[in-house]
């Protein structure tokens, strides 16, 4: 007899919903555009991390955080944390 999975899991953000108007919302904030699939991915990396250690930490705090300190391009004394969250404000409305 087949088990049934006890969860399932789906990759929606990059696949089903886009993230150019991520990517837009960097460029108005005046951060560079071409580092967003980098941020995105290390902010998915150390999300992963915690997971595994069971540490909880909202996905919008660690997404500023990651952009707070890469790439050198974003980790700028003008780039605040507000700036940050401003832009993460757009990847919450895709879902």
């Amino acid at each position: 007899m087949k088990s049934r999975p006890v969860a399932v899991a789906f990759d929606v953000i990059g696949t089903i919903f886009s993230l150019e108007t991520l990517r837009d919302r960097l460029k108005s904030a005046g951060l560079p555009g071409e580092t967003l699939e980098t941020w995105f991915a290390q902010t998915l990396r150390d999300a992963f991390a915690l997971e595994v250690t069971e540490v909880y930490r909202p996905f919008r705090t660690g997404f500023v955080a990651r952009g707070r300190t890469y790439p050198p391009t974003m980790a700028q004394p003008d780039v605040t944390a507000e700036t940050l969250s401003d832009v993460v404000a757009e990847l919450i409305k895709l879902g």
